[in-house]
């Protein structure tokens, strides 16, 4: 009887009319009428293709014995340069904090001279960087 009343739940419960199907809401502002079907002539957001590591030049901020404040130095310039990438690294006895992925000195350069009234230590280092490749 038990298996009886299981599977009378189970026809009932699979034999309803919304059984088998889906319903997807897509968001028109997320994705636009036009984006939705391929046969429309979606084309994917354009974006970096790859990313390379290779020769180029970072900025050195700040350096010291203190890791807490080299974390804090690195906080206070990821709220001022959000989009400037910033890299705490240990080599001992120092962490040092530089920041950027500058493939010509030209480029950092000019970042430098733009960051140097709040950093007045930054220098140049030659390191690899990472640089993003579109085709």
């Amino acid at each position: 009887m038990k298996h009886f009343s299981i599977a009378a739940f189970l026809f009932i419960l699979f034999s309803s009319t919304g059984y088998g199907q889906l319903k997807i809401h897509i968001n028109p502002k997320i994705y636009p009428p036009a984006a939705v079907s391929k046969t429309q002539g979606y084309k994917a957001p354009e974006g970096p293709k790859r990313i390379e590591n290779k020769k180029g030049y970072r900025i050195q901020i700040a350096f010291g014995t203190n890791r807490q404040q080299m974390e804090a130095y690195k906080l206070d310039f990821i709220r001022n340069y959000p989009r400037v990438t910033p890299y705490l690294a240990f080599q001992s006895p120092n962490f040092n904090l530089r920041v950027g992925d500058f493939e010509t000195k030209a480029d950092a350069e000019k970042f430098r001279s733009q960051i140097v009234g709040r950093y007045p230590l930054s220098n140049l280092v030659i390191e690899t960087v990472k640089v993003v490749k579109r085709d």
